[in-house]
């Protein structure tokens, strides 16, 4: 069964607070002919663009709902300087023990330079357990050069269990040019060890800038343990 799990909303265009750009003046060819040869010691040859990397799993978590319904949580990390994916499409995989595909999901991501994004979403299966995931599909990142881009900040993150769930709430605040809507957040869960355990998917309708917005994420079925490390990111990235 496929899934649209996670669409990212914003475009790296409408994140932009400064691109670094060069200009390159030139001058009208000479009319008159010259007997002297040309000199190729004032041609400036373009740089070239850097050899991007690739995207880094940096960590997931899955865990049951019931026998043949589970949650799961990745995160991508971006260790390019001036390399981003827009909106990029990826395919997501439950994979058993044996290594076979229990049910896809897709999702779209934008991941900006130097930053990491979280994906929430959920797999179907047959009753087998997936022990673990894999991405699919995943394009090649685009060059944008030396930019920078707005961010969403945090803060005030609060824990409340309610009948066998959890809600975990928090502030965020924007330095964005404009007002954000529908924007994607995601709590992660971490144990004492700082392994990831937990995650889930919530929405801020509007964040304006500079104004903090209330936020609230419920991790359903989930009790976190006292000691667990709660942290609330954005689809902007972190």
């Amino acid at each position: 069964m496929r899934r649209g799990t996670f669409r990212s909303l914003f475009s790296l265009t409408s994140l932009l607070l400064l691109v670094g750009c060069s200009s390159v003046s030139q001058s009208a060819a000479p009319t008159t002919p010259s007997s002297q040869p040309a000199s190729t010691s004032s041609i400036v040859q373009p740089e070239a663009e850097p050899t991007p990397k690739d995207y880094v799993l940096v960590e997931k978590a899955i865990w049951p709902r019931s026998s043949t319904y589970y949650d799961f949580v990745v995160v991508l990390s971006n260790p390019n300087d001036e390399f981003a994916w827009d909106s990029a499409y990826l395919d997501i995989d439950g994979l058993a023990d044996d290594g076979a595909i229990l049910d896809s999901t897709w999702a779209t991501v934008s991941l900006l330079p130097n930053r990491s994004v979280a994906i929430y979403g959920s797999f179907f299966t047959d009753g087998r357990t997936p022990v673990t995931l894999e991405i699919r599909g995943m394009p090649a990142p685009m060059f944008v050069g030396a930019s920078t881009y707005c961010e969403v900040s945090v803060s005030r993150t609060s824990v409340e269990p309610s009948y066998g769930d959890t809600w975990v709430r928090g502030y965020v605040t924007s330095d964005c040019p404009s007002e954000l809507e529908d924007l994607s957040i995601q709590a992660l869960v971490r144990d004492a060890n700082g392994k990831l355990i937990f995650g889930g998917q919530g929405t801020v309708g509007i964040v304006k800038p500079g104004v903090e917005s209330f936020a609230e994420v419920l991790l359903w079925d989930v009790e976190v343990p006292p000691s667990s490390e709660i942290e609330i990111v954005s689809e902007l990235g972190y």
